[in-house]
Order: structure tokens, then sequence, then C-alpha cells
């Protein structure tokens, strides 16, 4: 069974994932698949960067916009 401290460094873990990523994205660097969700950090299907077409959308219109997720 996971305790606070597990709980809280798996989130902690997702988000630098994330947050990461999307700073790569923005600077051109090419990202490799890591089965979490560039927008809200839920676990995806391999291969794939968002869990679905809504968190995807998001991320774009996010990004057009100037702001990430965990910016706003």
């Amino acid at each position: 069974m996971s305790d606070e401290a597990d709980i809280a460094s798996d989130a902690e873990e997702l988000f630098r994932s994330a947050q990461l990523a999307h700073i790569r994205a923005l600077a051109g660097i090419e990202i490799k698949p890591s089965r979490v969700c560039l927008n809200c950090g839920e676990k995806t299907r391999k291969g794939a960067r968002f869990c679905d077409t809504d968190c995807q959308s998001d991320h774009e219109r996010r990004n057009k916009a100037g702001f990430s997720q965990n910016t706003v």
C-alpha cells in the first residue's frame, strides 16, 4: 500500500516529466513518447503523446496562446 510520500513522489515525477516534455517541445527538441499525457499527466497507450484528442487539442491551444497546463 502506498503512503502519502509515495503518492506525492509519483505526482511530482509525472508533473516534472510533463513540464520537461512541454519545454522540449517549445524548444523544438524531439520528444520520445513517455506514456504520460503531455497535457494532463495521465497514463497513455504505448507510443501516444496524449491520452485523448481533447487533451491534444487543449495542449495545442495552450501552446498557441503561450501557456502550459501548470502556469495558468
